[in-house]
């Protein structure tokens, strides 16, 4: 399921207790791959939700544009940012005044 994540969008909501219970499992039966294990019901609940969902999930390649973006920057001399050619920040005195 872990290998699904590029592909499936909500993956890493969903294996998570599968996964950690399929380690607690292999730890209890020193690895052996073969042991039966018991599933939990939230365990069974994420199982549940691939079987109902992974013919129809889907991951767009790249992130859609954003609203706005911000552009930060931070030193011991001064911190700033713009957004839209409009600029805030404070430098010098008045930063060693207000430093945290």
């Amino acid at each position: 399921m872990v290998t699904s994540a590029p592909a499936v969008e909500l993956c890493m909501l969903f294996y998570r207790t599968l996964e950690n219970e399929n380690i607690d499992a292999l730890k209890q039966n020193r690895g052996y791959f073969d042991a039966r294990m018991e599933l939990s019901a939230s365990a069974k609940s994420d199982l549940q939700w691939w079987v109902d969902n992974i013919q129809q999930s889907e991951k767009k390649t790249s992130p859609p544009n954003p609203d706005i973006v911000i552009t930060t920057n931070a030193s011991k001399q001064g911190w700033g940012a713009v957004r839209d050619h409009h600029t805030t920040g404070v430098g010098g005195p008045l930063l060693r005044q207000r430093s945290i």
